[in-house]
């Protein structure tokens, strides 16, 4: 049984540590000289901090023989042996091969909060358009009680009203995924207006005037030496280039 877990580490999470911690007192001695280097603080690890996992199979068995047991009950306070088992062990932790844990994905609780958040509006305006359809259609039923109608054409009528009702809200709520989806898309690319605004005004100058520009830009930048604040200065603006263009006021001489 041990050759064939030989090769495989389980993770050493926080519960885990303070439940092995009361042993070291009690293990013979083999295990608990074996069992100290795990549990000796680590703060600066930057992995994922691991125990072997023939380790934690030898102390689940060591706590289900005589001695064991003996000692589980015996300590200050008294430890509990169903908590040495492999399941009680393994809850809550990874086992992994040669320590080849995959990475950890941490969620961002400001978004979970915005999601929780959208998922209560969505099942408010699911729940607010069932009572719309239900109300308009008992409105309606009660309503006709006094038209003196036959029972088919109340029932008719309410269902006509509480179709129309339940089309409307469908209306409603498609333009209103509709504008939220447009809204997510636009925050996900955030430069895609100030992009367009850029090429716009790059279009906007005249052919020779953006020769000119380049030849500035490099003899501004014959050896890449030269800062970004230097190069940015020597582009005219669009305005300007247009004025010069058409012979207007700041056109050369």
């Amino acid at each position: 049984m041990a050759d064939t877990f030989k090769d495989l580490t389980t993770s050493l999470e926080p519960h885990l540590l303070d439940t092995l911690r009361p042993l070291l007192s009690l293990l013979p001695p083999a295990l608990d000289s074996e069992l100290s280097p795990y549990l000796s603080p680590t703060p600066h690890a930057s992995s994922t901090q691991t125990i072997p996992y023939p380790l934690l199979l030898a102390i689940s068995k060591w706590s289900r023989t005589a001695p064991g047991l003996s000692s589980l009950h015996s300590a200050t306070p008294p430890l509990d042996p169903n908590d040495y088992t492999m399941i009680a062990l393994l809850a809550g932790t990874r086992t992994s091969p040669h320590r080849k844990f995959p990475p950890v994905i941490r969620t961002d609780p400001a978004r979970e909060a915005k999601r929780a958040v959208n998922d209560k509006r969505m099942i408010v305006g699911v729940l607010n358009a069932l009572l719309s359809v239900v109300g308009a259609g008992a409105g309606t039923w009660v309503a006709a009680q006094r038209t003196g109608w036959r029972d088919e054409w109340k029932v008719l009528l309410s269902f006509l009203v509480a179709a129309a009702v339940a089309l409307s809200e469908t209306v409603l709520y498609i333009i209103h995924d509709s504008r939220r989806a447009r809204q997510n898309s636009g925050s996900a690319h955030p430069q895609t207006q100030s992009q367009a605004q850029a090429q716009a005004q790059a279009r906007a100058i005249p052919a020779s005037e953006r020769r000119k520009l380049r030849v500035t830009q490099e003899d501004a930048d014959p050896g890449a030496g030269t800062p970004p604040s230097a190069r940015v200065s020597s582009l005219p603006l669009p305005q300007d280039a247009a004025l010069r263009h058409r012979g207007g006021v700041g056109a050369p001489s």
